[in-house]
């Protein structure tokens, strides 16, 4: 039997990290699209079927409006193959989904 922690990393420390990676294994374009970004963890309680007693869990990513477009399906494969190698495997998740969404600004004062 396998001892989790069930808590992942802090976002600001995943996302340097995960940043690093990508640059480091020739991936500029795509660490460059999460600049400014953040991300949090959830799993939906089900358990995963890839090693016993850990859970399926989601990456949602919080990137400027004016990049969401750019995070096509093959982006997305390429980030998440990239999330799967850089998540500390003893937390007990098993990042199987990622989410893309708006970060949620706050309107400029003149408008």
């Amino acid at each position: 039997m396998t001892e989790f922690s069930y808590d992942p990393p802090k976002s600001v420390d995943f996302m340097y990290t995960l940043r690093k990676y990508l640059q480091e294994t020739c991936k500029q374009d795509v660490a460059i699209l999460l600049t400014n970004s953040t991300c949090e963890f959830f799993s939906s309680g089900s358990f995963s079927n890839r090693r016993w007693n850990s859970y399926d869990a989601t990456v949602r990513f919080f990137v400027p409006v004016s990049r969401i477009s750019k995070f096509t399906q093959v982006i997305q494969q390429m980030l998440l193959d990239a999330v799967d190698i850089v998540f500390p495997k003893e937390v007990g998740f098993e990042i199987v989904y990622l989410e893309i969404s708006p970060i949620i600004e706050t309107p400029p004062d003149d408008e």
